[in-house]
């Protein structure tokens, strides 16, 4: 594959609401250190130690792979980072991180149970307008009101139905540092 043709492959999906852009800037910076690519795709998938349950270096690997294939076959729908999510979030199942889920109103299965060190909750400037232009409600309404409009489907990859559904996003514990911008 020629250097061409990996700088102009496919990308990663990041669809609204699941916010998948700082893992994305990990997945494509180590896809492109052309190195550690041939290298980790060069060693047999089954002969790692698995790391967690799902195991996060076979879902990177799945990743690879997938982004190998669509640049070799000139594909042009992005590829999903999400077992690698879903395999990370697992990996401290008893510590207290930002969470997120979502429960479907038609199907009923409960999904995106992901667990995070971080959260950054981004909300767009001009839906806060519109909404204060719509109703006249306080900004902490006004935000809940603009973050609720921000839906998921649920998830068809663990047999879910499809249908969007809103997510729910808590913290376990008091963050250490809190901004607002």
């Amino acid at each position: 594959m020629s250097r061409t043709e990996v700088l102009s492959g496919i990308g990663l999906k990041n669809e609204a609401g699941e916010y998948n852009c700082f893992l994305n800037v990990i997945i494509q910076s180590l896809w492109h250190l052309t190195c550690f690519r041939e290298e980790f795709l060069g060693k047999k998938k089954s002969l790692h130690l698995h790391v967690g349950d799902p195991c996060a270096i076979c879902a990177l690997y799945d990743i690879f792979m997938a982004l190998s294939t669509a640049s070799a076959d000139m594909q042009t729908e992005a590829v999903a980072p999400t077992s690698l999510r879903v395999a990370l979030s697992n990996l401290y199942p008893d510590s207290d991180f930002f969470q997120e889920k979502m429960r479907c109103n038609s199907c009923g299965l409960e999904s995106k149970h992901l667990k995070y060190t971080s959260f950054f909750h981004n909300i767009n400037a001009s839906a806060l307008r519109t909404a204060k232009i719509l109703c006249d409600s306080s900004f902490g309404e006004l935000l809940y009101n603009v973050g609720m409009s921000q839906q998921l489907a649920c998830d068809p990859e663990f047999g879910g139905c499809g249908k969007l559904n809103y997510i729910h996003h808590f913290l376990s514990t008091p963050p250490h540092v809190f901004t607002a911008g």
